[in-house]
């Protein structure tokens, strides 16, 4: 069964309480898609370092405010 990827934005520790969802995605490369769109939307500007981490780490570091990417399957209990 194919994952999603739930898309979040949190603070500079990607702390559990401070994530908020922004976008659930069928794929990794929409999930990344989906955050850069919203950077884009919200003033955010992200490096290459920046997007070359969240695909890598499925997070970004060091930021003020930094993505994060679940992946989950569906249809489990967890």
């Amino acid at each position: 069964m194919r994952p999603v990827f739930i898309v979040y934005q949190g603070d500079a520790w990607i702390s559990q309480s401070s994530l908020d969802v922004i976008a659930v995605a069928t794929t990794k490369k929409n999930a990344v898609r989906l955050v850069k769109k919203h950077a884009r939307i919200y003033g955010d500007k992200l490096s290459r370092d920046d997007l070359a981490c969240l695909e890598s780490h499925n997070q970004t570091q060091g930021r003020e405010y930094n993505y994060h990417i679940d992946v989950v399957e569906k249809n489990v209990l967890i």
